[in-house]
């Protein structure tokens, strides 16, 4: 078995250990914990040296600081370039929010996405007016807020300045909506700039410290306020959160397109309000997400699947191969999420999302993040013992008789 991963993740060897005998028994699939971490001793060694570091005697906390130094390198070319590109294309002054607009452009992130009708929100709005955000925004009546307003930004100021009551109530509504209240239209992009917003979006960040908000079921990534002069770290932070949020929303979408005719749709849509689609399996004691579940369901045939979800809708994106695209420095980090040095007890993750508020909020080595990289390894080793044939199961036992379940659609698609 793989001492490796056990200290990696922050297992119990033993417990860890018959896991993973219990899964191979389940599966077939044997030794594949021993392969994985081979290969990732051997990215590792790689990595290590791209950092001019012997791989052989590289403690935890060296290449902390190692991954650190490039990392702020690489964010203040990040920051040169978008200053560039906000100059080239929008104005003399390089603005940074301006910048990463057209960066964001550039890379073709906003595909088609599932998403909710804003026209079916407005109605909503107007039956249940949140009283509180139309005084923040000096508004009398909520018809002239719906009318001004961009729905997204409205829906976000709802979680942030209405009552929990009043949050509950408006939300309950999604477990009476159906498919016909969504559409296709492309992932949306904000960063606020009209008077009224700059402060309000202000205030949600210092309250809670995030870089951007997303809507899973509204397909709309809604960018922070940043300072024209940000500190070490930040716009890598952002582009990392960016990136990941896009391909949870991507994977949202496709989630719900498989599920518009179960009849626990609303259920599940209200489920997005709070968390990234996910599914139970048999054969793990977690629910793994449905990004991972696509990343199973890839290679199968989409006629399984079919007509709801098309060969694209399972086919996820590795949005983070787009680093390369923005600075070819940022290539390293673009495969190095599942990546950790282990030495005994202590482990240094390579993982952009980790290394990025790492630098940002400056900590030190010993209250760095692991977050994001145990989360990527976990749902690697999940991959590794998942099969196909097992999600379809699972997706099927979850369909009611009065849906049109992928049992149905497997009948069809063979015979």
């Amino acid at each position: 078995m793989s001492r490796y991963l056990s200290e990696a993740l922050g297992a119990d060897e033993i417990k860890f250990n018959q896991a993973i005998m219990a899964l191979e028994g389940q599966s077939g699939h044997y030794s594949q914990d021993i392969r994985l971490t081979s290969h990732l001793y051997q990215k590792l060694s790689q990595k290590i040296a791209q950092l001019n570091l012997d791989p052989r005697d590289t403690t935890t906390e060296e290449l902390y600081y190692a991954l650190n130094h490039k990392l702020a390198e690489d964010d203040r070319l990040l920051v040169k370039k978008i200053r560039e590109i906000a100059a080239q294309e929008v104005n003399a002054e390089g603005n940074i929010t301006d910048g990463l607009q057209s960066l964001i452009l550039k890379l073709n992130l906003a595909k088609p996405c599932f998403a909710l009708k804003a026209s079916v929100l407005k109605k909503q709005l107007k039956a249940l007016p949140p009283k509180k955000v139309m005084k923040v925004l000096n508004y009398r009546s909520a018809s002239s807020m719906i009318r001004s307003e961009p729905v997204a930004l409205i829906i976000l100021a709802i979680n942030y300045y209405e009552s929990e009551a009043y949050i509950r109530h408006f939300y309950s509504f999604y477990k009476t909506l159906t498919a016909a209240s969504f559409e296709s239209r492309p992932l949306s992009f904000m960063a606020p700039k009209a008077k009224k917003w700059p402060s309000i979006l202000k205030n949600i960040e210092q309250q809670t410290g995030l870089l951007l908000l997303s809507s899973y079921e509204l397909a709309t990534i809604i960018i922070l306020p940043i300072k024209n002069k940000p500190k070490s770290g930040y716009l890598s932070a952002l582009i990392a959160n960016l990136l990941n949020e896009t391909s949870i929303i991507y994977s949202a979408s496709s989630f719900l397109k498989l599920h518009q005719v179960s009849k626990d749709f609303g259920a599940k849509l209200l489920e997005l309000t709070e968390h990234e689609p996910q599914m139970k399996t048999a054969l793990l004691d977690q629910p793994v997400t449905w990004e991972v579940a696509q990343d199973i369901l890839k290679n199968t045939d989409h006629e399984l699947f079919a007509p709801h979800l098309s060969s694209e809708d399972l086919q996820p994106e590795n949005v983070f191969s787009k680093l390369g695209d923005i600075l070819e420095n940022l290539k390293f980090w673009s495969d190095s999420q599942i990546l950790g040095l282990v030495e005994s007890t202590e482990t240094t993750s390579f993982n952009l999302l980790d290394v990025a508020g790492n630098v940002m909020n400056k900590r030190p080595f010993e209250n760095r993040s692991l977050k994001h990289f145990k989360r990527a390894l976990s749902s690697e080793l999940a991959k590794l013992y998942l099969m196909p044939e097992q999600i379809v199961e699972e997706l099927s036992a979850g369909s009611t008789k009065n849906d049109q379940s992928l049992a149905e659609y497997k009948t069809e698609a063979v015979y």
